[in-house]
C-alpha cells in the first residue's frame, strides 16, 4: 500500500529525516517509537504533505505523493491525527467531526449520515456532546474528536501522532482499544506513539527512529526479545 523509500526531509537548517525507508502492507498497524527529536512526527507530516521532501519518494497505491498539497493527499485516502489534536476549538463537537469530510461534501453528502453514526459507535461518549464547543471537552474527549475526524476522510491510510499524549492510564486504554478496533475492521494505520508498552499490544511491526533514521525494523516479539530495546523503550531489563 505505502512504499517510502529513501526519504530526506529538512525542517529549516535541520536534517530531520534521512533516508528512510519502509513499506506498509493494506490492514497493518505499524508502530513508530523513538524518542523526541527522532523524526517520527516529521515523517508522518511529510506523509501528510505539511513537509515536503528534499530526496526519495513516498508512493502509495503505486501513485507519487512527493510535493502534493496536504489537502490532495487526504483525497488520495490519507487522513492525519495531529499531535496535541489541532482542533477548532470554538466549533462544535459536530462540526469539528464534519470538517474532516470537507472533501467529500459535495458528492458524498447523502453517506456522510452514516459515516458520523459509525464514528459515534466508536466513541458513544461523543454523542451527548455533539452540540458542546470542542474547547469544554476532556482531553479524552478531544482526542476521540480528533480521530473521528480523520475518520470522517473515509481514509484508507490513518496517521496517528501521539495519540495517547497527556492522557490519563485509562483513557490511554481506552485509546488503544480504539486502535484495535480500527485493525479490526480493517484500517490501515501508522501509529507514532511515546507509550510504548500499549503501543505494541496492538502493532504488527515496530520501526524505530533515532536521528531522523530507522535504526530497526521488526515485530513487537522482536523488541520484547530484545534486552537492549526492552530497556530503552519498555523500561525494563529482559528477563534472563
Amino acid at each position: 500500500m505505502l512504499n517510502v523509500r529513501n526519504l530526506s526531509v529538512r525542517r529549516g537548517h535541520i536534517q530531520a529525516l534521512v533516508g528512510v525507508s519502509f513499506d506498509v502492507n493494506d490492514g497493518e498497524v505499524v508502530v513508530i517509537l523513538g524518542a523526541n527529536g527522532a523524526g517520527k512526527s516529521t515523517l508522518l507530516g511529510c506523509l501528510a504533505g505539511l513537509y515536503p521532501p528534499v530526496g526519495g519518494e513516498i508512493r502509495f497505491n503505486g501513485d507519487e505523493l512527493g510535493r502534493l498539497a496536504p489537502e490532495r493527499i487526504v483525497r488520495k485516502g490519507i487522513s492525519l491525527v495531529p499531535e496535541n489534536r489541532e482542533l477548532f476549538p470554538a466549533l462544535s463537537v459536530r462540526d469539528n467531526l464534519m470538517l474532516g469530510a470537507f472533501h467529500r461534501y459535495r458528492r458524498e453528502k447523502a453517506g456522510l449520515a452514516d459515516d458520523l453514526s459509525r464514528v459515534l459507535e466508536l466513541f458513544p461518549a461523543l454523542s451527548v456532546k455533539l452540540s458542546r464547543p470542542a474547547h469544554t471537552l476532556s482531553g479524552g474527549l478531544q482526542q476521540m474528536v480528533a480521530i473521528g475526524r480523520a475518520l470522517m476522510a473515509s481514509p484508507r491510510l490513518l496517521l496517528m501522532d501521539e495519540p495517547s499524549i497527556g492522557l490519563a492510564p485509562l483513557v490511554v486504554r481506552e485509546i488503544m482499544q480504539t486502535v484495535r478496533k480500527l485493525k479490526e475492521q480493517g484500517h490501515t494505520i501508522i501509529l507514532v506513539e511515546q507509550n510504548a508498552r500499549a503501543a505494541l499490544r496492538v502493532g504488527d511491526r515496530v520501526l524505530i527512529m533515532e536521528q531522523g533514521r530507522v535504526s530497526f525494523s521488526g515485530t513487537p516479539a522482536e523488541v520484547a526479545g530484545s534486552g537492549s530495546l526492552q530497556t530503552a523503550y519498555l523500561g525494563r531489563q529482559a528477563k534472563k
